[in-house]
């Protein structure tokens, strides 16, 4: 990537974030190995470099630029964040209300099923 490194990039947007959000305890992050790049928000991997999905633009022979790519990532992380909220919240509200389901109950059930699903608190 010519001009601006992945780190400055990263730390473009930490700030964009901190700005909009304040402090929310999770933030981009950029690793290497020296042969792969990684960029993360959190422990969720937003891009590396080995399956780089950005455009391909033939006229500038290059991919599109990197930080309105990895925003645009981001987003999507977020949007499928917000269904599997929405999918929880549905499940609680389908359960009978003999069950008192909550929504610990359903991750605590989705852990059990070996689904890998963490709490975050969102406010």
């Amino acid at each position: 990537m010519e001009g601006i490194s992945y780190l400055e990039i990263i730390n473009e947007l930490n700030q964009e974030l901190y700005e909009k959000s304040g402090e929310i305890g999770r933030d981009f992050s950029y690793s290497t190995n020296g042969y792969v790049d990684i960029v993360n928000f959190g422990e969720i991997m937003i891009w590396n470099s080995e399956m780089d999905e950005r455009e391909w633009i033939e006229e500038k022979n290059d991919y599109e630029p990197f930080k309105p790519f990895i925003k645009r990532m981001y987003n999507q992380e977020i949007e499928k964040l917000q269904l599997f909220k929405f999918e929880i919240l549905l499940r609680i509200l389908n359960k009978p209300s003999d069950k008192q389901a909550t929504i610990f109950d359903l991750i605590e059930e989705q852990r059990i099923n070996n689904l890998d699903v963490e709490y975050t608190e969102v406010k």
